[in-house]
């Protein structure tokens, strides 16, 4: 299985303007965002999946069965 990544950025209530340019790049080379609809919301031309965050345990799980 090839390496993955997870990154766990901070959002604050500035939305967009609130991001710094490493945390955008990553959203931007990213493959998965999950989080608040709230947050997701502020990526509308984000092309990879979006999941908006559940109970802790779906979303470790949803992890350990992705590619």
């Amino acid at each position: 299985m090839p390496e993955q990544k997870i990154y766990l950025i901070g959002a604050g209530i500035a939305g967009w303007e609130g991001f710094g340019a490493k945390a955008l790049e990553v959203i931007g080379n990213a493959e998965v965002l999950i989080g608040h609809q709230r947050h997701l919301d502020n990526f509308p031309e984000f092309s990879g999946e979006k999941r908006p965050l559940e109970d802790l345990s779906i979303m470790l799980d949803y992890l350990k069965t992705t590619d």
